[in-house]
């Protein structure tokens, strides 16, 4: 198992984009990725500060979920609205 945690925080005027974005992002993630048992998304208090919790069943399952088109997706609306890039741990 492959466990990731990102974080971000997006720019106030682009948090409505982000979080529909997110929402289509967790739909997709829990309709196709039967090897992605975990993948949660959290909001800090500060409203603007995100959270991500993930889990793949292997590299094949990692690698499948961040070339996917559904991700590639978020990415292009996520980066160009963060505030703080996200950072991968």
């Amino acid at each position: 198992m492959i466990h990731q945690i990102v974080n971000y925080r997006v720019k106030k005027e682009k948090l409505k984009d982000v979080k529909k974005a997110l929402v289509e992002l967790l739909s997709e993630v829990r309709k196709n990725q039967d090897l992605t048992p975990i993948y949660e998304a959290f909001q800090k208090s500060d409203a603007c500060t995100f959270v991500h919790l993930m889990a793949f069943q292997d590299k094949k399952a990692q690698e499948s979920h961040s070339s996917s088109s559904y991700v590639q997706r978020f990415r292009e609306i996520l980066y160009p609205s963060c505030e703080e890039q996200p950072v991968f741990i």
